[in-house]
């Protein structure tokens, strides 16, 4: 049985780590660059399972450095 009390806790986070440099980031300035992204890897996805949950984060330097030449930026947005 839960018990339930007045005054309930939620997560908090705190700090996250880049997949592809590993630095660790608990600024709450970087945290908010981070590209945090997740998806489901659909029924017939080549290079993954059906179903299979991917997701990845990457600090601001490491999207800058590995996506610049594909990302469209639109000013003042």
């Amino acid at each position: 049985m839960v018990e339930h009390s007045e005054l309930q806790s939620a997560p908090v986070l705190v700090g996250l780590t880049c997949d592809c440099c590993g630095t660790r980031h608990d600024d709450v300035i970087e945290r908010q660059e981070f590209l945090r992204w997740k998806d489901v890897a659909g029924y017939g996805a080549r290079h993954f399972s059906d179903g299979d949950a991917l997701s990845l984060d990457l600090c601001q330097d490491c999207v800058d450095r590995l996506l610049r030449p594909w990302v469209r930026v639109v000013p003042g947005c």
